[in-house]
């Protein structure tokens, strides 16, 4: 299964899940805690999904400005294509890797709802 197809059941995985927590149709009564426990994991995840990218254009930006003010060129369109040329990279780079950690994500996030739903 190639990372597009993976990405996409992750945030098909992700959507399922909001509804079902949002709808009255859930028969598993959720306490505050385990509700707070998988939002604080999702939002990890989006962190730790985005964090490559982020940290590539950053720093990217920060040479750029440097070398700007090296040489007095205050071109503001300068660093766009650049960090853009950046982000496409990490993501290539960073793509099988992120791509395998929000698939053990799904299933772990998956396995959870089920111990809950037993539980209940």
């Amino acid at each position: 299964m190639n990372w597009h197809k993976k990405r996409s059941y992750f945030f098909l995985n992700v959507l399922f899940i909001t509804l079902v927590f949002t709808s009255s149709l859930c028969e598993a009564k959720l306490t505050e805690r385990e509700v707070m426990a998988l939002g604080g994991r999702a939002l990890f995840m989006i962190f730790l999904m985005s964090a490559p990218m982020l940290f590539g254009a950053v720093a990217l930006g920060l040479v750029i400005a440097i070398l700007q003010a090296v040489t007095s060129v205050q071109e503001q369109t300068l660093g766009f294509v650049p960090k853009l040329l950046i982000t496409f990279i990490m993501l290539i780079v960073f793509g099988p890797w992120m791509s395998s950690t929000m698939l053990k994500f799904t299933r772990e996030t998956w396995l959870r709802i089920e111990l809950i739903g037993k539980d209940h």
